[in-house]
Formats: structure tokens, C-alpha cells, sequence
């Protein structure tokens, strides 16, 4: 079976490699002949690679079609067809058959290459029926990296990449397969070097295999109704709460970052696997390209970083009241937002633009100003106007006294006809400022920002056409054209945008100075790449969690983290903040907490059972693997590790090993590691060896192996006389000798380090 297998894949590939897509004519890509074109294939060829062939007529599901003989395209409403009745094709693609063809060649593409590259993000494009394009990204993926098992029914891919992880793999790995975009590393690493479809065969006998209920889920019917159910499984599978714990030096904050974009960038992820057999070079390079890809998610606000500690609070990662200096010296008392709120803020974000607005390219900011712009208060008897902006496609300026300013040039005409009328008669008043920099200033393709206070802001736009007055029954005549790309909800603190507080002023420019634009950059390709319907993920980093006072710090919210409890969830909540009040708060189901622990300073057993029925802890263990190519003066570094720690596990617990990062500068392969695993020993192992066993230096000895060496080598020795000179012989059996010193010249010594591992020297 695996070799017919790959002989149609083979087949199929050579007819039509990825590079013709580009230039596919559409009569290759469709004609009255299912059979030659390419369409055809795919739906009725193969279907061992995946069958695609469903109800209706083959043509059915493909984009652009040559219409069949009797074909009826008044009763297909979504359908439009040439002057001729050649083609159809989906209304969706566009409104001519050229237009129609070519963005449809553009998807085709976007998926095989996507595909190849294991990116599937293209499959989301609704145009294309699935089990169509699922069977297109099968055939067009890396056949040396495959990201898909070919399935009996195409539509049974997603679900199938689901439903094995999630019921038959470790754990552990299963993890790996949060999203299918993520699966290509770890499928190849399941597989274990087999060849794909000697896996797949494998694996297929698992699928076929009775579940828990005696019945074969291959041979349960997928029905429309349950593919929203199957897009909700495959959209997103990590867990939402996740504790890395484990001893000290065992790269939890380090791994903390590949975590973190398991979840943000799975892809890249994917792309850069661990790998033992790689040079240090290498996995340098590799630690640069993901530390790279992380800072540009932090400077774009989608990941944050927090250390808990015994002051941190409430206040700090929730919201609180703060004490502020004004400008005239007198103090204020503003509620301000903490970490954790700011990023669920910034999670909820919603675009109200169309949905090709979103799938456009990121917009450049090169050549347009920013505006800051107040449009009515949020609460009270003007917050209409933001919601007539919205609903009309403009930004409305309640400067003007309801004036027509139509065919103003300068701030000079705009001065006259307010004199003229009786108004602005001194020429530097706001209200001549704020009229001529909305009618004369601002141009078409300059960004507004919308504020809500001086603290937060609500709304991001462009503007796209000139100005117009509007006949209105209150002051808000001034109008531009406006489309609207981002609207927050609820606002979002001034600092994930600013460099400082917005000024009441309630039009003027925004310099760089003042706002950030590497965050404004980041907002608005946020708007590109999600949608309401799948979210951006965020992540929060708490470093130390265990640190901190957890019930104190999480309050209330500790419910609300749950998965269950997020908002849009079954059982979703909410809670009215004491501080803010209004609106009632929820934590948005696509923001990550991701936190680590060291397991040295507060066992699991001791930490809130709150926290820990809500979190999923992964542990993480000294890895002597990572230093078993590193030998220095003749002393396997792995080995060495390894030894020690089970030492320790034996004389205290394996929640106080010694991990494997303190010996990692090692791999580095400098001249001088002998003198550098002197200072690694002497100014990390030992001082950790004695925090561990509170100073009791017998059991240190005992870890280093110090009572089998000869004194000359030992790290630790006795210091001072006998017992019984100073106390007498009477008294020594009563007495346990506690003075102990450090000898600094066995540090220095390669036999010292040699003696850990061996006895009689």
C-alpha cells in the first residue's frame, strides 16, 4: 500500500509541480474533461492521498468551474458566469471571470506553497470547499517534511491530526500538535525516520481501532453540522495554563521562550527544532533566529513578561488606584491598569474592517501623520458619536459652530468665516486650530487615533477621503471619510501605544516622540493576521510564580483563568473589578499564561491548590544529555552531572538537583574550560550545595565524593584540631565535628573533578 502510495504522489507531482500553478491557463485548470485538468486530479485521482470527490458534481467546491451541459446557474445564487456560459465560478472570487481566475490561482498557490513551507494558514480561506483544499495541501507538502496524513476522506485531515494526538501519543509530544500549523516537526519525530507511509499505515490500524465506546471513528460519518465542531478541536489544542517546573539551572525561563512561541509562531518553531547532534554554532544560530522572532512579538505587545515576588499585588498585575503628580504640583489618583488586564485588553482587540481589509498587507506608516482624536466621551450624553462615526464610515469634529468650511485651504479662511459669522475672533483660538487642522491639514491616508480620557484610547482609523460637512442637529458637522481598522473593547491603556499620556486637547498630531510607532505597527498587523472568529494568541510570562502571594495576586480572577471560564466559553464569567467597576471583566480565551517555577524554592505540594488544578505543569529535569560531548581534562561533563544528582536525590529529594545550565558556557569550547569549570564550581555548584543542605558540609562531601578521595583533592575538609583536645576524650562520641572549610587548591586540581565519578585515587 505505502509504495502505490508514493508512486501516485510521485505521479501526481510531476504532472503538475508547484512551479506551473503561477502560470496555469484556466482551461488547465478546469474543462469539460475532469480527467486532464487540474481540478480533476485532485478530486478524482489518488483518493489514497486523500479523497476529495463528494456530492453534486465533481465541479462542485473548486472556485471556477466549465460549466456542464444543462447547468442552471439561476438556481446557484453564489455562482456568476461569462457571457458566453463557459464558466462559472464563485462570486466570492469576483465580479469578472478574468478577476475571478486569477485570485483564485493566488489561493491555490498561497496553500501549495504554504504547504510546502508548513504553513497552513491559507486552508482558512472559505472559498474553496475543505476537503478540496485539505487534499491540495496533502499533495503539495514537503515530502521530506510531510505535515499531513493522507486520509481515506479528505475531510477527515484536521480532524485526524487531531483526534490521534489527542487520544494515542505521549503527552508530552502530543502538546507539540497544538495547532496543525505545529505538526510538522513533531510528526517527523513520531515517525522516527520511517518512511511516511509505512508510519501512516501504522498509524491508520490505530484509527481503525474500536475507541472507549466499541465504535471505529473512521467509519462515523462526518455530517455538516459536526464540521464546526472539527474546526473548533483543530483550531487550537495547547492548554491554557501552563507551570514549567523543575531544580535551578534547568533552562525553565530559557525554554519559556520556545514555549512561548509554540503558541505565537509554531511554524518557525517547527523550522528550528532542537536537535542534540548539532554544533554549538548551530544551536547559537538557532537560539538567535527564535530570541529574534520573540522580541518582535514583545515589541508588538503580543507576548509579556512578569516576575512574581513577595511584594508584587493585586494592584500590580489586575488594576489599582496610583498617586500621580500633575503638572501644576497637585496630585491625582488615577486607576491604573496592571500587566495581566493590559494584555487581556490588548487580547480582545476587534476589527471591524471587511475581511479583505484583513487580509491585506500590513499598513506602511512611511509618509502619514497621526492624529489623536476625541470623538465624544465614552460613557455619557456624547457617546453616540463614536458609534455614529462607526456606523457612517467618518470622523466627526464638534468644532465650528455648525459652519461649512467646504473649499478652505488655509487656517487664514478658515479665521474669516468664523469672524465672518461672528465666531473665533481671535485667530489663535482652539476652535480656529482644531477647524483648520481637521479641514486643512489632514490628508487623505493619515491615521487617527480615538482616545477615551487622557489615559486610554479606543480606536484606530485612516482617513480616506477629504473634507465634508454634514448637516447635523448638534455641533458635530466637521466630517472626513474614515475607515475604521481597529475599535477596542474594552479601550486599551495608553502605554501599549504611547510614550506618554494623551493631552485633552481634542485634536492634534501625534509626533514620534510621543507615540511609539513599532507598537502602532504591531496594532495594526494584528488587524492583517486575526479576525473575531481566531483571535491572535497572547501570552503572559510569569517568571517565579511561586514567589508571590498567588491568592493575593490573582484575586478573583483565579476563577476566571480557567478554560471553561473564559469569555466565549461554555460556562464563560465575568466580574465586576473594585476599582473600575464598569465593565464587567472576563480573561478572552486567547491569552496564555505561561509560568515558571523553581522547585528548590517551594515544592509543588506547598503551592496553592488554586493554582495548581488550574495550570498544567510540565516538568523540567537536569538534561546531562545536553554536556555528554563535553569533556574537559579527561572529565565527561554529562557524567559527571549525573552522578552528582543522583547523589543529591538520595541525601535530600529531585526537587533540589543541580541543572544542567550552569555547565552549559562549557559548550562553547574555549581554551581556558578547565579554569571555567573551576568558576563554575566555585561560584555556583558549592554555593548552591550549601543553600540545599543548610551548611551541612558532611553531606556535601558525601555529593562531591570527598570521603573516598585523598585529602590532598578533597573540596571540603575538616578545619582546626581534634575534638578531644579541645573538649576532652569523654566528650567526642557526644560532639559531631561542624568545622569544615573550603580547599581552594582542589578547584584547580583535574583530579578533584575526576574523584566525583571514581574512589580509591
Amino acid at each position: 500500500m505505502q509504495d502505490l502510495r508514493q508512486k501516485h504522489w510521485d505521479e501526481f507531482l510531476a504532472r503538475w509541480p508547484i512551479e506551473c500553478l503561477e502560470k496555469m491557463t484556466l482551461e488547465e485548470y478546469a474543462n469539460s474533461d475532469a480527467s486532464a485538468c487540474f481540478s480533476g486530479w485532485i478530486k478524482y485521482r489518488y483518493d489514497d492521498l486523500g479523497k476529495a470527490r463528494g456530492r453534486g458534481g465533481w465541479y462542485v467546491g473548486i472556485g471556477v468551474f466549465a460549466m456542464p451541459e444543462g447547468f442552471d446557474i439561476s438556481t446557484y445564487p453564489g455562482r456568476l458566469a461569462d457571457e458566453e456560459a463557459r464558466y462559472a465560478w464563485s462570486k466570492d472570487l469576483g465580479d469578472t471571470l478574468e478577476e475571478a481566475f486569477q485570485r483564485l490561482k493566488s489561493l491555490v498557490g498561497s496553500i501549495a506553497w504554504g504547504a510546502r513551507r508548513g504553513d497552513l494558514s491559507a486552508l482558512s480561506d472559505p472559498v474553496l470547499e475543505e476537503r478540496y483544499k485539505w487534499k491540495l495541501a496533502s499533495l503539495y507538502q514537503d515530502p521530506r517534511n510531510p505535515l499531513l496524513l493522507p486520509a481515506q476522506d479528505a475531510r477527515l485531515l484536521p480532524v485526524m491530526h487531531w483526534r490521534f494526538t489527542k487520544r494515542t501519543l505521549d503527552k508530552t509530544i502530543r502538546n507539540g500538535f497544538a495547532q496543525v500549523l505545529a505538526a510538522n516537526a513533531n510528526l517527523m519525530l513520531l515517525r522516527g525516520g520511517k518512511p511516511l507511509f509505512e508510519f501512516l499505515d501504522e498509524v491508520q490500524t490505530k484509527f481503525d481501532a474500536p475507541d472507549e465506546e466499541g465504535e471505529v471513528e473512521q467509519d462515523r460519518a462526518i455530517e455538516p453540522e459536526n464540521e464546526e465542531e472539527i474546526e473548533k478541536a483543530t483550531a487550537m489544542d495547547l492548554p491554557l495554563n501552563t507551570v514549567l517546573f523543575g531544580p535551578p539551572g534547568t533552562g525553565k525561563t530559557f525554554a519559556a521562550i520556545d514555549e512561548a512561541l509554540r503558541i505565537l509562531d509554531p511554524a518557525l518553531l517547527a523550522q528550528n527544532e532542537e536537535c542534540l547532534e548539532d554544533s554549538p554554532a548551530q544551536q547559537r544560530a538557532r537560539r538567535a533566529r527564535l530570541k529574534a522572532r520573540f522580541d518582535e512579538l514583545s515589541l508588538a505587545g503580543r507576548v509579556r513578561f512578569v516576575t512574581f515576588h513577595q511584594s508584587f499585588s493585586y494592584e500590580d498585575f489586575v488594576e489599582g488606584i496610583r498617586a500621580e503628580t500633575n503638572g501644576d504640583g497637585s496630585l491625582s489618583y488615577p486607576i491604573v491598569d496592571g500587566v495581566f488586564k493590559e494584555l487581556c485588553d490588548r487580547a480582545s482587540v476587534k476589527s471591524i474592517g471587511s475581511t479583505s481589509d484583513r487580509s491585506s498587507a500590513p499598513i506602511s506608516l512611511a509618509g502619514r501623520r497621526i492624529w489623536k482624536m476625541s470623538l465624544g466621551a465614552a460613557i455619557g450624553d456624547e457617546a453616540y458619536v463614536f458609534e455614529d462615526c462607526k456606523q457612517q464610515g467618518v470622523a466627526l469634529l464638534g468644532y465650528g459652530y455648525g459652519l461649512d468650511f467646504s473649499g478652505c485651504k488655509t487656517r487664514a479662511e478658515v479665521a474669516d468665516i468664523l469672524r465672518s459669522n461672528g465666531q473665533g475672533t481671535d485667530h489663535k483660538d482652539y476652535a480656529t486650530t482644531a477647524v483648520s487642522n481637521f479641514v486643512c491639514k489632514m490628508k487623505v491616508g493619515d491615521l487617527i487615533v480615538v482616545t477615551d480620557g487622557n489615559l486610554k484610547f479606543r480606536a484606530i482609523g485612516e482617513v480616506k477621503g477629504d473634507y465634508q460637512f454634514i448637516d447635523r442637529e448638534d455641533e458635530y458637522c466637521q466630517a472626513r471619510p474614515v475607515q475604521w481598522h481597529l475599535v477596542f473593547q474594552p479601550s486599551l491603556a495608553y502605554g501599549e501605544l504611547m510614550n506618554n499620556r494623551f493631552s485633552q486637547m481634542t485634536l492634534y498630531e501625534l509626533r514620534s516622540g510621543s507615540i511609539d510607532l513599532t507598537k502602532l505597527e504591531g496594532l495594526l498587523a494584528a488587524n492583517t493576521q486575526g479576525s473575531e472568529s481566531q483571535a491572535l494568541p497572547y501570552v503572559l510570562i510569569i517568571d517565579e510564580i511561586n514567589r508571590g502571594n498567588v491568592s493575593r495576586i490573582f484575586g478573583e480572577l483565579i476563577t476566571l483563568i480557567e478554560p471553561s471560564k473564559r469569555a466565549g466559553r461554555s460556562e464563560a464569567l465575568s466580574v465586576s473589578l473594585p476599582y473600575s467597576k464598569q465593565p464587567p471583566f472576563s480573561v478572552p480565551a486567547n491569552v496564555f499564561l505561561l509560568g515558571t517555577m523553581n522547585t528548590a524554592d517551594r515544592s509543588l505540594t506547598g503551592l496553592d491548590i488554586a493554582l495548581r488544578r488550574r495550570f498544567v505543569f510540565k516538568e523540567m529535569m537536569p538534561r546531562p544529555e545536553l554536556l555528554s560531548q563535553v569533556v574537559v581534562s579527561g572529565i565527561n561533563i554529562g557524567e559527571l552531572l549525573s552522578v552528582m544528582n543522583q547523589r543529591i536525590e538520595v541525601l535530600l529529594d529531585r526537587d533540589h538537583l543541580l541543572g544542567h545550565a550552569y555547565f552549559m558556557p562549557l559548550l562553547e569550547g574555549t581554551q581556558n574550560q578547565f579554569e571555567l569549570l573551576g568558576r563554575i564550581f566555585k561560584s555556583q555548584v558549592l554555593p548552591l550545595l550549601q543553600e540545599y543542605f543548610f551548611e551541612d558540609w558532611e553531606r556535601i562531601s558525601w555529593v562531591l565524593n570527598d570521603h573516598r578521595k585523598p585529602e590532598s583533592v578533597r573540596f571540603v575538609r575538616l578545619a582546626g584540631g581534634s575534638l578531644a583536645e579541645l573538649f576532652g576524650e569523654g566528650q567526642t562520641e557526644k560532639l559531631r565535628e561542624r568545622r569544615w572549610a573550603l580547599h581552594q587548591a582542589a578547584f584547580d586540581n583535574p583530579e578533584s573533578y575526576r574523584g566525583i565519578l571514581t574512589a580509591g585515587l
